[in-house]
């Protein structure tokens, strides 16, 4: 069984909140992998909880498009998908790309430390190995660049769509060499931000999300070959014995 947080459900009325949150970390840090079916009695039991709150919950997610709300099946956590991902990063990159040239046009030293500084704890984080610190510093140096434009419809707008994105930006993070690769692309954001070219700021943040595409898409597809070559070995073995 998963390993969830332990919470006090001390307000009744917060139950379902409180569930869909602990779910919704469990789908976006991949301890519930994609396609995992939510057993209603195994959660009841964990969170200690009837299956009102419970469904409550499932409802939450289901809007978020975190799990899908199956017949005769049940919960089952939403598969990451290409053409998901493509989207939701293309808009993504008009998001933050925009958010560059508004924080280039109105430069904040605060803003540009904390950018700066959670890109030092990133290196630290991948130097320690720690991917879950890496990713969650990541998932912050994306909110911190579009919060620093100063735009509270572009922030609410980035809101609705950054738990969907945060699957996929954790599933980006334990791709080999990824993080790495995302700091520089980071650290080169940052660096045309402050030197006041607005052009170059926003290319960079494009080229980066791009990069993220990329990254994901031929991971995807590397994936799909070796499954296809065992498949296909497979095949051929069982050929193989029923000559014998």
């Amino acid at each position: 069984m998963m390993k969830l947080e332990n919470f006090n459900f001390v307000n009744v009325e917060l139950l379902p909140e409180k569930i869909a949150n602990a779910l919704r970390v469990a789908i976006v840090e991949g301890s519930l992998l994609p396609g995992t079916r939510l057993v209603e009695t195994d959660l009841t039991n964990q969170f200690n909880v009837s299956r009102i709150p419970l469904r409550e919950a499932f409802r939450v997610l289901e809007g978020e498009g975190l799990i899908n709300i199956v017949p005769h099946k049940g919960a089952v956590v939403s598969l990451l998908r290409d053409d998901e991902l493509v989207e939701l990063f293309k808009v993504r990159a008009l998001f933050e790309s925009f958010a560059v040239e508004c924080l280039t046009d109105n430069p904040n030293p605060q803003t540009f430390k904390k950018l700066e500084g959670i890109i030092a704890q990133m290196r630290l984080a991948v130097g320690d190995e720690d991917i879950s610190s890496y990713y969650r510093l990541a998932a912050e140096f994306h909110s911190a660049l579009v919060a620093g434009a100063n735009n509270t419809v572009l922030t609410n707008q980035y809101d609705q769509i950054k738990c969907k994105l945060s699957r996929y930006q954790a599933a980006l993070s334990r791709l080999p060499d990824s993080p790495k690769k995302s700091i520089a692309e980071h650290s080169k954001i940052v660096r045309y931000i402050k030197s006041g070219d607005k052009e170059l700021a926003a290319q960079a943040t494009k080229q980066h999300i791009d990069d993220l595409i990329n990254r994901f898409l031929f991971s995807q597809s590397k994936d799909a070959e070796t499954n296809f070559s065992e498949k296909n070995k497979s095949t051929q073995n069982k050929i193989t014995y029923a000559d014998v």
